[in-house]
């Protein structure tokens, strides 16, 4: 019994979790079959739809914090290629910067700062308070959004009143809003898949991936 449970919940789990999941829950059915029979440990263990839904919940709300996490480094890490690559600006300073490249400018800046905040909330919430987790990874990630999109408007304007910066560096902008998205649809996912009531018995999903 407990080889056909964990063949159906094989052909349910995403091969990024499989092999983990299976190990672990395998481990468990036998530990408890050991107690109590194949049988009743299976179906104290819960319904293999629910089960394969609590992991694939767990699974992507993983990976979305991963892609949480790359997409706030990345405007860090990115940094000095415009830094090191944008040509002089042809007013005399910082001050004198024309208004809509400077409102950009202030606006990025601000939302980055919001991003980071909420990041921090947001993985600080995935190791210690799961339910800090989704709303301030949302936020992140929808900061980051306005930080991606501003920037390539950013960039190409500043290209329109410095025509020798480099073509190459618009690609800065869409990149971070891909890195957004990827992360907003998984954190949308594991949303989705959040499984039922757990019964208080089913240890193993209990499981962190």
């Amino acid at each position: 019994m407990i080889e056909r449970y964990l063949a159906e919940l094989r052909r349910r789990l995403p091969f990024y979790c499989r092999r983990r999941v299976l190990e672990e829950v395998e481990e468990h059915l036998r530990l408890s079959a050991r107690a109590v029979g194949e049988e009743q440990a299976v179906a104290r263990f819960g319904p293999v739809e629910e089960v394969a839904r609590s992991f694939c919940a767990r699974a992507r709300r993983f990976y979305a914090a991963l892609v949480l996490a790359a997409a706030v480094a990345f405007p860090v890490l990115a940094y000095p290629i415009p830094e090191n690559q944008l040509p002089p600006a042809p007013w005399p300073s910082a001050d004198q910067m024309p208004s809509e490249l400077a409102w950009k400018r202030d606006a990025i800046v601000w939302l980055f700062a919001a991003a980071a905040a909420a990041g921090a909330v947001a993985l600080s919430g995935y190791v210690w308070r799961r339910r800090l987790f989704a709303p301030a990874a949302f936020g992140s990630l929808v900061a980051l959004l306005g930080v991606g999109s501003l920037g390539t408007i950013l960039y190409a304007q500043w290209r329109e009143q410095v025509p020798s910066t480099p073509a190459g560096l618009l690609a800065l902008g869409p990149l971070q809003i891909a890195v957004a998205l990827v992360g907003l649809a998984l954190l949308w996912r594991s949303r989705e898949s959040e499984p039922l009531a757990q019964h208080p018995e089913d240890a193993a999903n209990d499981l962190a991936l």
